[in-house]
């Protein structure tokens, strides 16, 4: 009788902390403010002596909008245009990004941390059709690193970018 008792103890506890684990975690962190704290502005990665990557970020109310540049040898050129729309009911942002020479992205980014930014790449924000992510740990203000992650979840990349402006 003991074992038996002892067992539906045993159970209950395992239940019990099953379903602890599968309660939904939500952030509390106000999206917008970190937004215009860290990614409102002008940001550059040098990729090497003759090409520096640009991106611009400004905000209007709830929406962010980005430009993104390359400069090569001096000559500057648009390389895409991104949206990022806050949902106040799901507590982050849901971005398109539209490549000049062709091609789109769908994005769902938000702040997990009060310095890390992570954004999932899906198609037509279909959650079953997950492309990767990126994540970006803010060290300050003014730095940053991206890291790129394929569906399964392996580093696929990684750089530095600083704040100009």
């Amino acid at each position: 009788m003991k074992k038996i008792v002892t067992g539906l103890i045993a159970a209950s506890l395992l239940l019990c902390l099953k379903e602890v684990q599968a309660q939904n975690v939500t952030n509390d962190f106000d999206q917008l403010k970190l937004a215009q704290k860290y990614l409102v502005g002008t940001w550059q990665e040098v990729t090497s002596n003759d090409t520096v990557n640009i991106w611009e970020i400004k905000q209007d109310g709830n929406v962010l909008v980005e430009t993104d540049y390359i400069i090569v040898n001096g000559k500057k050129s648009i390389a895409s245009y991104w949206t990022y729309n806050y949902n106040t009911e799901r507590n982050n942002f849901y971005m398109f990004a539209a490549y000049v020479n062709g091609g789109y992205r769908t994005l769902i980014g938000s702040f997990i941390a009060e310095n890390k930014w992570c954004q999932e790449y899906f198609t037509l924000f279909n959650s079953e059709k997950y492309l990767g992510k990126a994540e970006f740990v803010f060290d300050t203000p003014t730095s940053y690193t991206v890291t790129g992650f394929n569906p399964e979840g392996t580093k696929v990349g990684e750089a530095k970018y600083s704040k100009v402006k």
